[in-house]
């Protein structure tokens, strides 16, 4: 489902044309994961558009407030609470997240802005959808925490400091994968609201098997 609306309009410079799509369909509960990003930038004959993905609560669809000051464009979109000029602007928040896609054309600029902050935060053009890889060191070995698709993982260990789960999470899917004190694969299992009974078919053990080797 999306969902489109126009932003309340604000002065020097001005938002002349705002559309937050929220993409209802995308649910992450690693969402802390997303790569707040400009997707796109162009300045030309004064106007400058800019698109924007993030994931936020529902309240940024109602509205956004711009200023420039030297080369940084800030832009404050809800729920947020701040100052602008000698006004307290607030946005309240709303009770759901969406991944939004942001678009903005904004014009009475003289120069593209060299920075773009977000409620505060630096933002950049990226083409990555999520956070860059993140690793841990466990029981003297570097793993895995967070891969670049924005999955989860947590490790278990037998007292000996062998591994012995591995939880890797991905939005509503969950794969927990077993193994022997030998280190062989013993079983995976899988979310019950993604695989019925919660527990992979022998055929699909055995791909992931072959995947390990």
């Amino acid at each position: 489902m999306y969902l489109e609306t126009k932003a309340q309009i604000t002065v020097d410079p001005d938002v002349f044309n705002f559309t937050a799509i929220c993409d209802e369909n995308e649910l992450f509960e690693n969402h802390y994961r997303i790569n707040s990003r400009i997707l796109s930038k162009d300045f030309s004959n004064g106007i400058y558009s800019l698109a924007i993905d993030l994931y936020g609560n529902c309240s940024i669809s109602d509205s956004s407030w711009i200023s420039l000051s030297n080369d940084t464009l800030k832009i404050w979109t809800g729920p947020t609470d701040t100052i602008i000029g000698n006004n307290r602007i607030l946005i309240a928040g709303s009770g759901c997240d969406c991944y939004f896609h942001l678009k903005y054309d904004i014009d009475k600029l003289t120069n593209e802005p060299n920075v773009v902050l977000i409620n505060g935060k630096e933002i950049q053009e990226s083409k990555d959808k999520f956070l860059p890889e993140q690793y841990s060191s466990l029981c003297n070995e570097e793993y895995l925490q967070y891969d670049s698709n924005g999955v989860a993982y947590e490790y278990d260990f037998y007292d000996s400091g062998v591994l012995k789960r591995i939880r890797k999470e991905s939005g509503v899917l969950a794969q927990v994968w077993f193994f022997s004190e030998s280190g062989k694969l013993v079983e995976i299992l899988t979310d019950n609201r993604a695989v019925p009974g919660g527990k992979l078919t022998k055929r699909e053990l055995n791909a992931v098997d072959k995947n390990l080797e």
